[in-house]
């Protein structure tokens, strides 16, 4: 780039190319157009050693980024979408080379073209096969330059037009990233700079400038040089990037105490552990650190401890405190590390942290029995004392458990027995077992089918009553849970003439047929209802037996 940023070859490339310009302006011979081709390929090469470069360049910076996110995120991200921008307008500036080289050549379909070429960039079809590269009309042409006084927009986008917008939309996102003045700023000012010219005491804009009635070779070298100068300004960018990470650093002019605890709540039986250092600290040299269950700070000797100091380990300079917790309560530490400071002198640094140890409890219980029955919801209450319900994590080794509105819902389909059992998210985020419990599993008792009032105990019935049913029913009788069946079936028998005669429902109700032959019914003689079938909550149909009833 410019602004002394370029190396011998650049600059070399660059005067051959004003060279050729103005060479061009003499129209002279197609000997000129080959150096141009010459030129091209050089700028192509040079492509090429750019994007490798800025290639190895992203992958150093995100083994940084995943090294240390916090600190290299901000630059990591703006890098990312400098690399996005920059591919975004090298690819429109491609696909510009391949409209000029297809249109000239005949080629309709210009966008197969592009594909890379011998120099591994995207040369598409490179421009010294070309057999029209002396043509002077048809490049300007397809990308609306017919009129130097009336650029046009090409119905595809790609025209000279917009190829000057997105170059300008580039430079000016660039230029957001950068410190005003900054030396990568001033470079890609004057880079991309879209001033139009004096010719002839005429005012000619960039695009006509650079692009009208301009032969070929001459427009395709213009554009490989413009694909250079994008990735020679997304290197210079990304670089900027990569030595802003370490700028930003933290330079310790502020030191600060931390105390990291692995948990605040402590079982009984568990070890309290904490980490203590310098939120900025130095491996090379060891403070020291001293923990105590209370101190006394004075201002003339500065922090004193009595001889119940607590042992610190320190190493790497991070101390690490075990402590066992032998029994309940809520305890606070408080220590001081001293360190040398800048100038010689050692410097204290208070600090405190808390801690809470309770004896490991578990609660379950279930909110109808100690039984959970098959196939319906079984309402359960989990808690663990001291630990908020939200870090409670219950499973079942049969069935499932889910949240409920009141509590926990466990539903099991089959076995004898089902254990629930407990973890919880100490503050730390580690997962401690709780305890279990173990629940007896029973398939919920069959309903009793009832007719006309009358059940299984039943023997005789009016016939008042047996004209008056409608059907049959189950109900569940003495059981804690509001389960509804439904029967599905039955069939009806009476000895009519000395002949059984026997009619069948499909549902909980009699037919028209049965009702028919309940009124019939005589005193002393006997109905039977048989085959009963119901449908229990949990979609299983059970058989309910039958009812035997003397007429009255």
């Amino acid at each position: 780039m410019a602004g002394g940023k370029e190396t011998p070859r650049q600059k070399m490339i660059g005067m051959m190319y004003l060279v050729l310009t103005a060479l061009l302006a003499l129209n002279v011979s197609k000997s000129i157009l080959d150096a141009f081709v010459a030129v091209n390929e050089s700028l192509e090469t040079t492509t090429g050693a750019f994007t490798e470069k800025n290639s190895t360049t992203y992958v150093d910076f995100k083994a940084s980024y995943e090294e240390n996110k916090a600190k290299t995120e901000k630059w990591y991200n703006q890098a990312l979408e400098v690399q996005k921008a920059s591919n975004d307008l090298y690819d429109f500036v491609n696909k510009m080379k391949a409209k000029m080289l297809g249109k000239t050549e005949g080629v309709e379909d210009y966008e197969s073209l592009i594909a890379p070429g011998p120099l591994g960039v995207d040369t598409v079809w490179s421009v010294k096969y070309a057999n029209g590269k002396d043509n002077y009309d048809v490049p300007g042409q397809c990308i609306g330059l017919a009129d130097p006084s009336a650029v046009k927009d090409m119905p595809d986008g790609i025209d000279a037009k917009n190829l000057r917008a997105n170059i300008e939309g580039y430079r000016e996102k660039l230029l957001t990233m950068l410190p005003e003045g900054h030396l990568v700023a001033n470079s890609i000012k004057e880079v991309f700079a879209m001033e139009s010219r004096m010719e002839h005491d005429l005012e000619v804009s960039w695009e006509v400038g650079n692009f009208y009635h301009a032969p070929l070779a001459a427009c395709i070298t213009h554009l490989s040089k413009l694909q250079a100068d994008i990735r020679n300004a997304e290197a210079d960018m990304v670089k900027y990037f990569y030595s802003q990470v370490d700028a930003a650093s933290f330079k310790f002019n502020k030191l600060e105490p931390a105390v990291i605890a692995n948990s605040s709540y402590i079982l009984q039986g568990d070890t309290f552990r904490c980490k203590v250092f310098l939120a900025a600290f130095d491996t090379t040299q060891q403070p020291s650190i001293t923990f105590a269950p209370t101190y006394k700070d004075s201002s003339d000797a500065g922090v004193t401890f009595g001889e119940d100091t607590i042992p610190v380990n320190i190493s790497n300079g991070m101390g690490v405190i075990n402590m066992p917790a032998s029994s309940e309560g809520l305890f606070s530490l408080k220590g001081v590390i001293k360190l040398k400071g800048p100038d010689g002198g050692m410097m204290d640094f208070p600090v405190q942290t808390a801690y809470q140890v309770a004896r490991p409890s578990l609660t379950v219980s279930a909110t109808k029995m100690n039984v959970f029955y098959k196939g319906v919801d079984n309402p359960v209450s989990i808690s663990v004392p001291g630990m908020p319900a939200d870090k409670v994590r219950p499973s079942i080794s049969n069935g499932s458990i889910s949240k409920g509105k009141d509590g926990y819902v466990v539903r099991v389909k089959s076995g004898n027995k089902a254990t629930v059992s407990v973890s919880g998210t100490l503050p730390d985020g580690t997962s401690k077992a709780m305890g279990k419990v173990e629940f007896r599993v029973k398939s919920v008792p069959d309903p009793k089918p009832y007719f006309g009032g009358k059940s299984t105990a039943d023997e005789t019935i009016q016939k008042k009553q047996l004209t008056a049913a409608q059907g049959v029913i189950a109900k569940m009788e003495n059981f804690d849970f509001d389960l509804k069946f439904t029967v599905v079936g039955f069939k009806l028998t009476m000895i009519v003439g000395g002949a059984p005669i026997e009619k069948k429902s499909t549902s909980n109700r009699l037919t028209g047929d049965m009702k028919t032959m309940l009124k019939k019914a005589k005193p002393g003689q006997k109905v039977y209802i048989e085959g009963i079938k119901a449908r229990g909550p949990d979609g299983t149909v059970r058989k309910l037996g039958g009812l035997a009833f003397k007429v009255k």
